[in-house]
């Protein structure tokens, strides 16, 4: 990290830092840039290539990277600027250091014909799946989505995501909690928003509907809130009726969710996301043998999808397999030149790309 005046501006924002329980530490906003080479914070100067990884919740940020050998971490929530677009920005520019690395290592090792690298076409980043198999689907790690290899960008598959809450392949989007107490003299209010699927919203709009209920004002906001939990999965979405089968499966319904899941796969494949939870309702309902069946499908849809290969390690060690399980991890995490970085400037795209 340096000190420095003289960097080209090249997308500006304005940001709080935030404390480990998510508390802004400022009072006023302070300016921040990314440019060609560095991620700008106030008066701090972040070099592009020591950042490892971004995570965004809606307008809050964390980024964390490496400066020889000590990690750094900023919490970031960004009052002007689009969060997303700063994570894309900062994934675009790393991805490609990243992939240019992996291919002169492969280069000079002689085994370049194992490159394997895909635009993700929603976030533009370059994933590196080398050292997988040839899969029709591609997972990015920057956006969490995945992707055909072989066809462009799908504004319907971007909304598709992990589920934070519940741990299953759905169109998780924000849902805002709001509870109004008014007792004469007293009144109280709460309200915070989070990310979940439909699913999740459902159980969440319930309580806030009878939470408002007795006292009024707030109740209006819960029932649109609990409409928008059981008819909001239909608009814009791709795969319809998967909010249903993740329902069943949540409840432990196998064979509803089963069949459900199925006839979903027999209209869209591949479809890694749903056979993933095909494998998730599997382990739900204690079928260990049949999730790990298809939570290996999963992988052939898409080899890299790293959800599936997590699943495929608890059902080894849930039968027992233990040296099993940790031969498959420690094959997994092995991908030559992923975690290696370049100080030198990106070409303007890597080669090899899909």
């Amino acid at each position: 990290m340096t000190d420095r005046q003289d960097a080209h501006d090249d997308l500006l924002f304005k940001f709080s830092r935030l404390n480990e329980q998510g508390q802004s530490t400022q009072i006023f906003s302070s300016q921040g840039r990314i440019d060609s080479r560095d991620l700008v914070l106030g008066k701090k100067f972040y070099p592009l290539t020591q950042i490892m990884q971004v995570n965004r919740n809606q307008k809050r940020l964390a980024i964390v990277g490496v400066e020889g050998e000590n990690v750094w971490i900023e919490r970031l929530e960004i009052s002007k600027g689009d969060a997303k677009e700063i994570k894309q920005l900062i994934d675009r520019s790393c991805s490609k250091r990243w992939a240019e690395n992996h291919y002169k290592e492969l280069m000079e090792k002689g085994c370049e014909s194992f490159y394997k690298l895909s635009a993700c076409p929603n976030c533009k980043s370059f994933v590196n799946h080398s050292g997988f198999e040839d899969s029709p689907q591609v997972y990015c790690n920057y956006c969490e989505t995945i992707f055909d290899k072989n066809q462009g960008a799908d504004p319907l598959e971007e909304k598709y995501h992990i589920c934070e809450q519940c741990g299953y392949y759905s169109q998780p989007r924000p849902f805002t909690e709001f509870y109004f107490v008014f007792l004469l003299v007293f009144y109280y209010f709460q309200y915070n928003t989070k990310t979940k699927c439909h699913v999740c919203m459902r159980s969440s709009a319930w309580k806030m509907f009878f939470g408002n209920l007795l006292f009024v004002l707030g109740a209006p906001f819960a029932l649109g809130q609990l409409i928008r939990a059981y008819q909001g999965s239909k608009i814009g979405s791709k795969y319809q009726g998967l909010e249903s089968a993740n329902a069943s499966a949540r409840a432990k319904k196998i064979n509803q969710a089963r069949e459900k899941y199925l006839d979903l796969l027999s209209s869209y494949s591949p479809a890694a996301g749903i056979q993933y939870n095909l494998a998730l309702a599997h382990i739900a309902a204690g079928e260990v043998d049949a999730g790990l069946i298809e939570a290996k499908k999963t992988l052939s849809a898409c080899a890299n999808y790293h959800p599936a290969a997590n699943v495929i390690v608890h059902c080894l060690n849930a039968k027992g397999l233990q040296k099993e399980a940790q031969a498959f991890a420690d094959h997994w995490g092995f991908i030559p030149g992923m975690d290696k970085k370049s100080d030198e400037e990106p070409l303007e795209e890597p080669v090899g790309v899909e």
